[in-house]
């Protein structure tokens, strides 16, 4: 049959207490589906749904339809479905830990259903991914965000005096290495001349490489030219005056925890390689793996290039 047939075919479908399935939004929501998704998506629906009693088979709907949705976005078939883009579907869907417990319940049976052997374990899929944990660290990111947007601005008023362009330069960058790289604040204020290593889109610390954005390049680059790269923003004041900032925008304290969350929240996994980056842009790029195949999504620096 095709894709109109099927629709047709699902419009007919009822649960086991012999009610009709599908809604008209949750048919119009199924047309945004891949070819692929779609037919998966009547399959469950014939084999599965029907099983069920109307309540039941309506929660059923609605994690399957969004996941379904998700992934036909990106583009992808369900074959070529992920852990990493469940946990971000779970993620983004899951608002409290038995939530997400019954979600996965739900992506497991329409996978069993799907008729072809996969990898996917989803016994891997905790609570411990729930959203609650992400929505606090955008609010966290969106509240840093804004306040080097600040520092920029106080920094490059014409009414400030060299010091203190100098003072409001040295709060950015601590409070950017704070944000984009993994470093405690300890670190960062321990940061010596021979540790400020950087290129056109990382920064070295240790021997380790963290990938950032050009933003906090052309900082140090600024910094570098004004001989104050290295030297007196290292001091615990200048740390303890930008938590004081901070408060300005809801936040009394900065915390590795909380850093940790952040950083959770903007960093996206490869899923080729496995190596975190920034979600921005220009650290990502598409990559087909066989020819007319699905278009993923994958690291430039390393998977790009292969």
């Amino acid at each position: 049959m095709d894709r109109k047939e099927l629709l047709e075919e699902l419009k007919k479908l009822k649960s086991s207490d012999d009610q009709i399935l599908l809604s008209g939004r949750a048919l119009n929501d199924l047309t945004t589906l891949s070819d692929d998704n779609f037919k998966y998506f009547f399959e469950f629906a014939k084999k599965d749904l029907t099983t069920r009693n109307k309540k039941s088979a309506d929660q059923y709907i609605s994690t399957t339809k969004r996941y379904l949705q998700l992934i036909s976005n990106i583009p992808c078939s369900m074959e070529n479905s992920t852990s990493q883009i469940i946990e971000t579907f779970l993620s983004e869907h899951g608002n409290s830990a038995k939530d997400i417990q019954n979600k996965v319940s739900h992506l497991k049976a329409l996978f069993d259903s799907a008729g072809f052997d996969y990898t996917i374990d989803f016994k891997d899929f905790k609570p411990k991914s729930a959203a609650p944990i992400k929505n606090i660290s955008r609010i966290e990111a969106e509240k840093i965000s804004k306040a080097i947007e600040e520092y920029k601005t106080l920094r490059k008023a014409s009414t400030l005096t060299d010091g203190e362009k100098d003072k409001y330069t040295k709060k950015q960058f601590i409070l950017e290495m704070f944000f984009f790289t993994p470093l405690t604040i300890a670190e960062i204020q321990n940061y010596q001349k021979e540790q400020c290593l950087f290129d056109n889109n990382s920064i070295y610390f240790k021997g380790e490489k963290y990938p950032v954005p050009n933003t906090l390049i052309n900082l140090m680059r600024e910094m570098e030219e004004r001989n104050i790269l290295h030297g007196t923003h290292y001091t615990r004041g200048t740390t303890e005056e930008i938590q004081k900032d901070l408060a300005k925008f809801g936040m009394e304290d900065i915390s590795s925890q909380g850093a940790k969350n952040t950083r959770d929240a903007i960093f996206w996994t490869c899923p080729q390689c496995g190596k975190k980056y920034l979600a921005i842009a220009e650290n990502w790029c598409v990559k087909q793996y066989t020819e007319n195949g699905e278009n993923w999504i994958v690291c430039r620096e390393i998977c790009g290039h292969e």
